[in-house]
């Protein structure tokens, strides 16, 4: 077996052990799943926001609003991390209140959902982490526009300023 349990039944178990350890593995794996897309979400939105703004910057003269389609990108992709994290939520209550004592009771020892929400500081880390990522990302996505339409306005300036003095001067 190579160190890994068997997820065969043993013998004496009850079917209902039996159920509550492959609902209890299927709950895990869908947790996994969306711990998975998470990430994914992650990369693909700071990409999609580079590809965008690599875009736009080569590609002069572009709308002003065209620099905000990252922030859409970050908000949308917020909302549906606020889901999944809600998903997991709610998996995770359910093992907490109803798989975990069931199987301690049975002499099985699950306890990850108790070991996690046990000290408040370690659950509160994780979520703390994933938050400031994405207001930092739409913070970013909202911050860097202004800074290119300010930029803009001040290169103009310059331009301009520069071309009225050539014609003062009679250059």
């Amino acid at each position: 077996m190579n160190g890994e349990e068997s997820s065969a039944p043993k013998s004496n178990d009850t079917p209902a052990t039996v159920f509550a350890m492959a609902e209890y593995q299927f709950l895990r794996k869908e947790i996994e799943s969306s711990v998975q897309e998470l990430r994914l979400l992650e990369k693909g939105v700071v990409v999609a926001t580079g590809v965008v703004w690599s875009w736009l910057a080569t590609h002069p003269p572009v709308p002003f609003w065209a620099w905000f389609i990252p922030t859409l990108f970050a908000v949308l992709g917020g909302l549906r991390v606020r889901a999944l994290n809600s998903s997991i939520g709610l998996i995770g209550d359910y093992i907490l209140e109803e798989v975990e004592p069931r199987q301690i009771q049975k002499g099985d020892m699950i306890g990850w959902e108790k070991f996690f929400r046990k000290d408040p500081i370690r659950r509160h880390r994780v979520g703390l982490t994933a938050k400031t990522f994405w207001i930092a990302l739409i913070l970013t996505t909202l911050i860097v526009p202004v800074l290119i339409l300010l930029a803009n306005v001040l290169m103009s300036t310059k331009v301009h300023g520069y071309s009225q003095a050539c014609e003062y001067r009679g250059a």
